[in-house]
């Protein structure tokens, strides 16, 4: 819990890989949104910058705020429930939205295919590991998951490293597959050769004698010798 809020709401939301959906199991839903509820309602005071009790602050923009708004007022006109927030105050600063936790969504609402860049997290329900997966790829942008769980045996498989895919981004960083961004694959074909199976790399650099039962010195710095 102490995670998804820190990722959801810190820099109010506005961060490239804030959660944008949050998938809740149906059996545990219920108890999770009121969990979740208390703990923003405690933590997550919205207010001034020099206020010390402010947790939560000003969206960047006007532009930004006039966004927020539409997303939120299109999911509650589509079925979406506001169990907190959901609606701004008149006399609230012009850059100031409420912390907002939006239940009952699903793929069609305007939320569901767009960065919200706010402080309004979407909850969605689901039943099974293949329920959520077909629902979580019902979007065509992608950047972050995040997997959280209390049993290993309820784990799910996923890949390493952090990737932008689709309509955002179309790069990976961390992990070997972010290393890949920085190299060039090429295919090096050997034949001919007569040679017993040996390590490639010991080839390339020179060090195999070519007598079958070792290896010699056969490189001058970088430079292979033939």
């Amino acid at each position: 819990m102490a995670g998804l809020r820190a990722g959801k709401l810190r820099g109010s939301g506005q961060t490239c890989v804030s959660p944008n959906r949050i998938y809740v199991q149906s059996g545990i839903h219920d108890a999770f949104i009121a969990e979740f509820t208390k703990q923003v309602n405690e933590q997550m005071r919205t207010g001034a910058i020099g206020d010390d009790r402010t947790a939560l602050g000003c969206v960047i923009s006007s532009e930004a705020l006039d966004k927020v708004e539409q997303l939120v007022a299109d999911a509650k006109s589509k079925g979406a429930k506001a169990v907190i927030g959901g609606e701004r105050s008149l006399d609230s600063p012009s850059t100031l939205y409420p912390a907002t936790i939006l239940t009952n969504m699903n793929s069609e609402m305007e939320a569901s295919q767009t960065e919200i860049f706010g402080h309004v997290a979407t909850v969605y329900r689901f039943d099974t590991e293949e329920d959520v997966i077909a629902q979580a790829n019902q979007s065509e942008v992608g950047l972050a998951a995040y997997i959280l769980y209390r049993e290993s045996a309820h784990r799910m498989e996923g890949s390493r490293g952090f990737a932008g895919w689709n309509d955002r981004h179309q790069h990976r960083e961390g992990g070997s597959h972010g290393l890949e961004e920085f190299q060039i694959s090429k295919t090096i074909t050997l034949g001919g050769l007569d040679l017993p199976p040996t390590p490639l790399y010991a080839i390339l650099r020179g060090d195999y004698d070519g007598s079958g039962g070792g290896f010699g010195r056969h490189h001058k710095g970088n430079d292979v010798q033939s």
